[in-house]
């Protein structure tokens, strides 16, 4: 898991509110969390996703072309991969923004603004030729695709209930799962038979037929402005497929009007500040760190991969795309076996410690050894991923 995602869990979790059971009563049953089916549930939680895929997809689709950027340049390889430096940084701090100016404008105008940010970032990426334009316009790119993994907490917390939500957010690390292993390849192929300006051709042609259909279709999900999902939106908050419906119910009107007060507040600079707090929290700050420190020796290592075997190797563009294979397969070998190794250790412990596992889960968890259950599956991964690693550091 990357920086940019470890933060915008932290800003999904920012968002989520509260979750109040209220009491039965005779009048009827408990107002449902949202008003969304199951059916679009899953599709919002499918397009989020695919949204954060932009930015584990942009980092990764680049390395296979460094050489060919370098030489085209004419700067070293150490100068190029200041580019994927300063890609990292802004992956890391730019959902701290985006997740607070979601918060208070919603998500829809929140995913306007990155898109259009990372469009156009990749246009001019496609057009440049100077280092200086390069490196800052990678800043541009990162801070627009980064942005969106913070949105898909953020509205995967906006839908669905703690209870449901491991159904639903297995989804949202579709893009980790699968952009290290097709970026690369993708980047390859582009890189060796069309040159590497049709990277980012590719990711603005492709970010703009998906920037339509969100235009069109996804629906506001932010509970500050469209509460469970019954208050209709305005403005830019609102789908463009609703604006050119031609007649619209007296319900709607008044939704609409609810919708305008809901959202009547001063809009203010987004504060990064809480999100920061996080740091500063014994478990969390353990938990950035030991993701940090892993994520940065993945970077260090695929980062220097193009360069070394060129050198080494003489191999061109599509084959080095090629080498970063095994760590894709690793990353969704890994995804897989690790879900299925916390379920079974999670039902281990229950069963050891007497808890059914039809209890309600929020009844036993405070007495449930959570964090025991995580780490015995979590520190030998670590400590294997080390252990591997260590020839590469030589």
């Amino acid at each position: 898991m990357s920086n940019a995602e470890i933060q915008g869990a932290s800003n999904g979790d920012n968002v989520e509110p509260v979750e109040t059971t209220p009491l039965l009563s005779h009048t009827g049953p408990q107002k449902p969390y949202s008003v969304f089916t199951n059916t679009q549930k899953r599709l919002i939680i499918l397009a989020a996703a695919i949204a954060s895929t932009f930015s584990p997809l942009s980092a990764n689709i680049y390395f296979p072309a460094l050489n060919s950027i370098a030489k085209d340049l004419g700067v070293s390889p150490s100068q190029i991969n200041l580019t994927i430096t300063t890609y990292m940084i802004c992956q890391g701090l730019a959902p701290i923004f985006t997740g607070s100016l979601a918060d208070q404008a919603g998500r829809r105008p929140a995913y306007i603004i990155c898109f259009v940010l990372y469009i156009v970032g990749n246009i001019a990426l496609a057009l440049q030729h100077s280092f200086l334009a390069l490196l800052v316009l990678r800043a541009i790119q990162s801070c627009g695709s980064s942005g969106t993994v913070a949105l898909a907490s953020a509205v995967a917390a906006d839908i669905i209930t703690s209870a449901e939500r491991g159904t639903y957010m297995g989804l949202t690390s579709l893009g980790n799962i699968l952009a290290p292993s097709l970026g690369p390849i993708a980047g390859g192929l582009l890189t060796q038979y069309l040159g590497w300006q049709a990277i980012f051709w590719f990711l603005a042609i492709i970010a703009t037929v998906f920037f339509v259909v969100l235009l069109l279709f996804f629906p506001e999900t932010c509970r500050v402005i469209v509460g469970d999902g019954s208050i209709a939106p305005s403005g830019w908050n609102r789908p463009l497929c609703d604006c050119v419906k031609a007649s619209r119910s007296s319900t709607t009107t008044s939704c609409v009007t609810k919708s305008s007060n809901c959202r009547d507040k001063h809009l203010s600079i987004p504060n990064p500040w809480p999100s920061l707090r996080l740091l500063f929290r014994l478990p969390v700050g353990l938990v950035l760190l030991a993701n940090g420190v892993i994520f940065g020796s993945y970077y260090a290592v695929t980062a220097g991969m193009p360069a070394q075997f060129a050198k080494l190797y003489d191999l061109n563009d599509l084959q080095v795309g090629l080498c970063y294979i095994p760590a894709g397969l690793g990353s969704l070998l890994s995804a897989t076996a690790n879900g299925i190794l916390v379920d079974w250790n999670y039902q281990r412990i229950c069963t050891k410690a007497g808890i059914s596992l039809e209890q309600d889960h929020k009844n036993h968890l405070l007495s449930f050894p959570i964090e025991k259950a995580r780490l015995q599956i979590g520190i030998p991964m670590t400590v294997s991923s080390l252990q591997t690693s260590r020839p590469s550091l030589f």
